[in-house]
């Protein structure tokens, strides 16, 4: 495969962000003090709201240092970096992420996600980690900790880097069913969805139409 040296996307990427999220910041929460007793069960609650209601949160003082995120962002290794089209500079992808959480890292606007059917820009914000929930994490809480639509600007204002760490389970086939975490279930908080395959969630994951849900097919009748 042929790889370019000279390639400037800076310079392809000059014109202005056009992007129609609204400015609402999704919460921060800050765990400076996650492991003082006094403070780490209110901490919890805040990720419990966040991830209930938003399906995504920013963390800060997670203990990360910043020269350590600037060098993650600087480093030079092999990644999805293509030249900007200008034809698709108003085209958007949107999706649902097929793990059990995600955690990004970016150091340009461009991230959006869907809140009370208006898209949120997640304004970049220094040293701070943006987590999200996935559709697994949602399958076994029963809907109680849910997923949210998101989706990247495919143009924004100079290069943009976007780190991400998707936390999920082994890809190999696995006789493991994943459904309602048992001590969730009562006698008022039954079944959502049928126990499932890592490999037949994956398929519907990758079969699904653009607008669909892949937890739609998991879903008890």
């Amino acid at each position: 495969m042929e790889t370019r040296t000279d390639y400037d996307r800076a310079k392809e990427l000059m014109g202005p962000l056009t992007s129609k999220g609204l400015s609402m910041p999704i919460p921060i929460i800050d765990l400076k003090d996650v492991i003082d007793p006094a403070e780490h069960e209110d901490i919890v609650e805040k990720m419990r709201l966040a991830s209930e209601k938003w399906g995504f949160f920013q963390v800060i003082n997670h203990g990360i240092p910043q020269d350590v995120i600037n060098k993650v962002i600087g480093h030079s290794f092999v990644c999805h970096y293509y030249p900007a089209y200008p034809e698709l500079k108003n085209r958007y992808a949107k999706c649902y992420d097929p793990d059990f959480l995600t955690i990004i890292l970016q150091d340009q606007k461009g991230l959006q996600v869907l809140h009370k059917d208006q898209w949120i820009d997640i304004d970049p914000l220094e040293g701070a980690l943006i987590v999200n929930i996935g559709d697994l994490l949602q399958l076994i809480s029963n809907d109680k900790l849910r997923g949210n639509e998101h989706r990247v600007l495919a143009k924004c204002v100079g290069p943009r880097i976007l780190v991400a760490c998707f936390f999920t389970t082994h890809f190999q086939a696995s006789n493991k069913l994943y459904g309602l975490i048992k001590e969730l279930l009562s006698a008022d908080n039954s079944p959502l969805y049928k126990k499932t395959l890592i490999k037949d969630y994956l398929n519907s994951f990758s079969i699904k139409d653009y607008n669909d849900y892949a937890l739609v097919f998991m879903r008890l009748k």
